[in-house]
Protein backbone atom coordinates (compact mmCIF):
# COMPACT_ATOMS: atom_id res chain seq x y z
CA UNK A 1 0.00 0.00 0.00
CA UNK A 2 1.00 3.39 -1.05
CA UNK A 3 2.37 6.15 1.85
CA UNK A 4 -0.99 8.23 0.47
CA UNK A 5 -3.20 5.12 0.37
CA UNK A 6 -1.88 4.32 4.05
CA UNK A 7 -2.48 8.11 5.27
CA UNK A 8 -6.26 8.00 3.31
CA UNK A 9 -7.65 4.77 5.11
CA UNK A 10 -6.06 5.90 8.87
CA UNK A 11 -7.99 9.15 8.34
CA UNK A 12 -10.74 7.87 6.55
CA UNK A 13 -11.21 4.85 9.03
CA UNK A 14 -10.97 7.78 12.01
CA UNK A 15 -13.46 9.95 10.59
CA UNK A 16 -16.28 7.08 10.07
CA UNK A 17 -15.92 5.76 13.47
CA UNK A 18 -15.04 8.75 15.00
CA UNK A 19 -11.94 7.59 17.08
CA UNK A 20 -9.05 9.92 17.74
CA UNK A 21 -5.03 9.96 15.92
CA UNK A 22 -2.76 10.34 18.09
CA UNK A 23 -0.12 11.04 15.52
CA UNK A 24 0.95 11.10 12.01
CA UNK A 25 4.42 9.39 11.20
CA UNK A 26 6.49 11.26 9.18
CA UNK A 27 6.68 9.44 6.30
CA UNK A 28 2.80 9.52 5.49
CA UNK A 29 2.34 12.69 6.25
CA UNK A 30 1.34 14.92 2.91
CA UNK A 31 4.52 16.56 1.33
CA UNK A 32 3.06 19.21 -0.24
CA UNK A 33 -0.74 21.51 -0.06
CA UNK A 34 -1.57 19.58 -3.55
CA UNK A 35 -0.93 16.01 -2.20
CA UNK A 36 -3.17 16.89 0.81
CA UNK A 37 -5.83 17.92 -1.34
CA UNK A 38 -5.31 14.88 -3.22
CA UNK A 39 -5.38 13.06 -0.56
CA UNK A 40 -9.03 14.90 0.72
CA UNK A 41 -10.80 14.85 -2.34
CA UNK A 42 -9.84 11.06 -2.53
CA UNK A 43 -11.30 10.68 0.83
CA UNK A 44 -14.38 12.48 -0.25
CA UNK A 45 -15.35 9.53 -2.68
CA UNK A 46 -14.98 6.84 -0.05
CA UNK A 47 -17.43 9.36 2.25
CA UNK A 48 -19.98 9.27 -0.83
CA UNK A 49 -20.42 5.46 0.50
CA UNK A 50 -21.15 6.16 3.84
CA UNK A 51 -24.01 8.00 6.01
CA UNK A 52 -21.78 11.10 5.47
CA UNK A 53 -22.99 11.40 1.85
CA UNK A 54 -22.18 13.42 -0.94
CA UNK A 55 -20.32 16.36 -0.94
CA UNK A 56 -22.18 19.52 -1.12
CA UNK A 57 -20.26 22.46 -0.72
CA UNK A 58 -16.95 23.85 0.75
CA UNK A 59 -15.92 25.26 3.70
CA UNK A 60 -13.32 27.55 4.35
CA UNK A 61 -11.02 28.03 7.24
CA UNK A 62 -8.45 30.20 8.71
CA UNK A 63 -9.63 33.32 6.64
CA UNK A 64 -9.91 35.94 9.45
CA UNK A 65 -6.87 36.97 11.85
CA UNK A 66 -8.89 35.66 14.76
CA UNK A 67 -8.40 32.08 13.41
CA UNK A 68 -5.54 32.61 11.49
CA UNK A 69 -3.93 33.67 15.11
CA UNK A 70 -5.56 30.72 16.77
CA UNK A 71 -4.62 28.39 14.66
CA UNK A 72 -1.50 29.67 13.94
CA UNK A 73 -1.67 29.05 9.86
CA UNK A 74 -1.71 31.70 7.95
CA UNK A 75 -3.70 30.48 4.46
CA UNK A 76 -6.96 29.59 3.72
CA UNK A 77 -7.71 26.31 4.00
CA UNK A 78 -10.35 24.31 2.34
CA UNK A 79 -12.78 21.15 3.31
CA UNK A 80 -16.05 19.48 2.32
CA UNK A 81 -19.40 19.70 3.58
CA UNK A 82 -21.54 16.58 3.15
CA UNK A 83 -25.54 16.07 2.93
CA UNK A 84 -25.25 13.85 6.08
CA UNK A 85 -24.20 16.13 8.16
CA UNK A 86 -26.37 19.91 6.91
CA UNK A 87 -28.52 20.68 9.06
CA UNK A 88 -31.37 23.32 9.48
CA UNK A 89 -31.82 24.88 12.60
CA UNK A 90 -32.72 24.80 14.97
CA UNK A 91 -31.48 21.38 15.57
CA UNK A 92 -30.59 18.79 18.21
CA UNK A 93 -27.64 16.77 17.47
CA UNK A 94 -26.14 13.68 19.52
CA UNK A 95 -22.65 14.50 21.13
CA UNK A 96 -21.44 11.07 20.88
CA UNK A 97 -21.25 11.94 17.07
CA UNK A 98 -17.76 13.62 17.73
CA UNK A 99 -14.41 13.12 18.76
CA UNK A 100 -14.16 16.53 20.37
CA UNK A 101 -16.92 19.05 18.79
CA UNK A 102 -16.56 22.55 18.43
CA UNK A 103 -18.69 25.26 16.85
CA UNK A 104 -18.21 28.18 14.89
CA UNK A 105 -20.04 31.61 13.89
CA UNK A 106 -19.97 32.13 10.18
CA UNK A 107 -21.65 33.45 6.69
CA UNK A 108 -22.63 30.70 4.11
CA UNK A 109 -23.70 31.10 0.48
CA UNK A 110 -25.67 29.39 -2.10
CA UNK A 111 -24.14 29.48 -5.61
CA UNK A 112 -26.70 30.81 -8.30
CA UNK A 113 -25.00 29.81 -11.48
CA UNK A 114 -21.14 27.38 -11.87
CA UNK A 115 -17.77 29.41 -11.80
CA UNK A 116 -15.61 28.93 -15.55
CA UNK A 117 -12.45 26.24 -15.09
CA UNK A 118 -9.68 27.37 -16.07
CA UNK A 119 -10.35 31.22 -15.28
CA UNK A 120 -8.69 32.28 -12.24
CA UNK A 121 -9.17 36.28 -12.04
CA UNK A 122 -12.60 36.24 -9.78
CA UNK A 123 -12.74 39.21 -7.74
CA UNK A 124 -15.11 40.04 -4.42
CA UNK A 125 -17.22 41.97 -7.14
CA UNK A 126 -17.48 39.30 -9.95
CA UNK A 127 -17.98 36.76 -7.55
CA UNK A 128 -21.08 38.05 -6.07
CA UNK A 129 -22.81 37.70 -9.29
CA UNK A 130 -22.53 33.96 -8.52
CA UNK A 131 -24.16 33.80 -5.30
CA UNK A 132 -27.82 33.02 -5.03
CA UNK A 133 -28.73 33.55 -1.45
CA UNK A 134 -27.04 34.07 2.31
CA UNK A 135 -27.45 33.14 5.42
CA UNK A 136 -26.45 33.25 9.36
CA UNK A 137 -24.60 29.76 9.79
CA UNK A 138 -23.15 27.75 12.26
CA UNK A 139 -19.81 25.69 11.61
CA UNK A 140 -19.54 22.18 13.67
CA UNK A 141 -15.84 21.19 13.38
CA UNK A 142 -14.14 18.03 14.91
CA UNK A 143 -10.68 17.87 16.54
CA UNK A 144 -9.65 14.13 15.64
CA UNK A 145 -6.65 14.43 17.23
CA UNK A 146 -5.04 13.84 20.12
CA UNK A 147 -3.35 17.00 20.45
CA UNK A 148 -3.86 19.12 16.56
CA UNK A 149 -1.02 21.99 17.42
CA UNK A 150 1.20 19.48 17.16
CA UNK A 151 -0.09 18.18 13.79
CA UNK A 152 1.33 19.67 10.24
CA UNK A 153 -1.26 22.00 8.20
CA UNK A 154 -0.84 19.67 5.56
CA UNK A 155 -2.27 16.49 7.48
CA UNK A 156 -5.41 19.05 8.58
CA UNK A 157 -5.75 19.45 5.68
CA UNK A 158 -6.12 16.09 4.37
CA UNK A 159 -8.59 14.85 7.14
CA UNK A 160 -10.92 17.88 5.94
CA UNK A 161 -9.53 21.00 7.84
CA UNK A 162 -11.94 20.14 11.01
CA UNK A 163 -15.08 19.60 8.81
CA UNK A 164 -17.68 17.90 10.96
CA UNK A 165 -21.37 19.47 9.54
CA UNK A 166 -23.35 22.94 9.15
CA UNK A 167 -26.17 24.18 10.82
CA UNK A 168 -28.10 26.57 8.29
CA UNK A 169 -29.99 29.50 9.15
CA UNK A 170 -32.79 30.90 6.49
CA UNK A 171 -31.44 32.12 3.43
CA UNK A 172 -32.06 35.30 1.74
CA UNK A 173 -31.57 36.77 -1.60
CA UNK A 174 -27.92 37.99 -2.12
CA UNK A 175 -29.29 41.65 -3.08
CA UNK A 176 -31.25 42.51 -0.02
CA UNK A 177 -27.62 42.38 1.95
CA UNK A 178 -24.12 43.50 1.77
CA UNK A 179 -22.33 40.46 4.04
CA UNK A 180 -19.33 42.63 4.81
CA UNK A 181 -21.15 44.97 6.93
CA UNK A 182 -23.23 42.62 8.98
CA UNK A 183 -22.40 42.07 12.60
CA UNK A 184 -23.00 38.65 14.36
CA UNK A 185 -22.37 36.96 17.46
CA UNK A 186 -22.17 33.66 19.54
CA UNK A 187 -24.43 32.53 22.31
CA UNK A 188 -23.36 28.92 24.59
CA UNK A 189 -26.16 28.60 27.21
CA UNK A 190 -27.25 31.96 27.61
CA UNK A 191 -23.75 33.28 28.23
CA UNK A 192 -22.32 35.38 25.50
CA UNK A 193 -18.82 34.14 23.64
CA UNK A 194 -17.59 36.45 21.28
CA UNK A 195 -18.48 38.44 18.36
CA UNK A 196 -17.22 39.94 14.84
CA UNK A 197 -18.38 41.53 11.51
CA UNK A 198 -17.67 40.40 8.31
CA UNK A 199 -15.34 42.04 7.21
CA UNK A 200 -13.07 40.27 9.28
CA UNK A 201 -13.09 38.05 6.84
CA UNK A 202 -10.26 38.70 4.39
CA UNK A 203 -12.10 42.33 4.79
CA UNK A 204 -15.02 41.11 2.46
CA UNK A 205 -16.43 37.35 2.88
CA UNK A 206 -16.68 37.72 -0.92
CA UNK A 207 -12.90 37.79 -0.89
CA UNK A 208 -13.18 34.41 0.95
CA UNK A 209 -15.48 33.13 -1.65
CA UNK A 210 -12.88 34.77 -4.76
CA UNK A 211 -9.91 32.99 -3.34
CA UNK A 212 -11.99 29.59 -2.88
CA UNK A 213 -13.32 30.04 -7.14
CA UNK A 214 -9.65 30.61 -7.90
CA UNK A 215 -8.02 28.33 -6.11
CA UNK A 216 -10.65 25.69 -7.40
CA UNK A 217 -10.09 27.11 -11.10
CA UNK A 218 -6.44 26.31 -10.68
CA UNK A 219 -7.30 22.79 -9.67
CA UNK A 220 -9.35 22.06 -12.97
CA UNK A 221 -12.54 22.38 -10.70
CA UNK A 222 -15.18 25.00 -10.04
CA UNK A 223 -18.15 26.30 -7.66
CA UNK A 224 -21.28 24.68 -8.96
CA UNK A 225 -24.73 25.69 -8.80
CA UNK A 226 -26.42 24.79 -5.60
CA UNK A 227 -23.35 24.57 -3.39
CA UNK A 228 -22.97 25.87 -0.06
CA UNK A 229 -20.01 27.49 0.85
CA UNK A 230 -18.94 28.34 4.17
CA UNK A 231 -16.63 31.59 4.17
CA UNK A 232 -14.73 30.94 7.85
CA UNK A 233 -15.97 32.08 11.14
CA UNK A 234 -16.09 35.53 12.86
CA UNK A 235 -15.52 34.36 16.10
CA UNK A 236 -12.88 31.90 17.70
CA UNK A 237 -13.81 28.41 17.48
CA UNK A 238 -15.39 27.21 20.64
CA UNK A 239 -15.39 23.62 22.22
CA UNK A 240 -18.61 22.51 23.37
CA UNK A 241 -19.77 20.10 25.86
CA UNK A 242 -22.44 17.12 26.01
CA UNK A 243 -25.94 19.83 27.18
CA UNK A 244 -24.62 22.49 25.47
CA UNK A 245 -26.95 24.72 22.97
CA UNK A 246 -25.01 26.83 20.96
CA UNK A 247 -26.97 30.08 18.87
CA UNK A 248 -25.83 32.42 16.23
CA UNK A 249 -27.36 35.71 15.34
CA UNK A 250 -26.06 37.43 11.93
CA UNK A 251 -27.82 41.11 11.74
CA UNK A 252 -30.38 40.95 9.31
CA UNK A 253 -30.44 37.11 8.54
CA UNK A 254 -31.44 35.95 12.16
CA UNK A 255 -30.09 33.63 14.31
CA UNK A 256 -29.77 29.55 14.32
CA UNK A 257 -28.83 26.79 16.69
CA UNK A 258 -27.91 23.33 17.60
CA UNK A 259 -27.96 21.46 20.68
CA UNK A 260 -25.62 18.83 21.48
CA UNK A 261 -27.69 15.87 23.59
Amino acid sequence: MSVKNSLRKLLLTNRINATRIDKIDKEFRPKSLDEAYKVQFEIHKELEKTKIGLRTGWKIGCTTDVMQNYLGINTPCVGGIFEGTEYNGNVKIPFSDYVRPGVECELAVKISKDTKIGFSSYTADTISKHVDSIAAAIEIVDDRWEDYSSIDTHSLIADDFFAAGIVLGKFFKNDLVTPKILNGNMVINGEMIGEGIGADIMHDPYNALAWIANWLSSSNQNLKQGEIIMLGSIVQTQWISKGDKVEIEIEKLGKTSVTFY
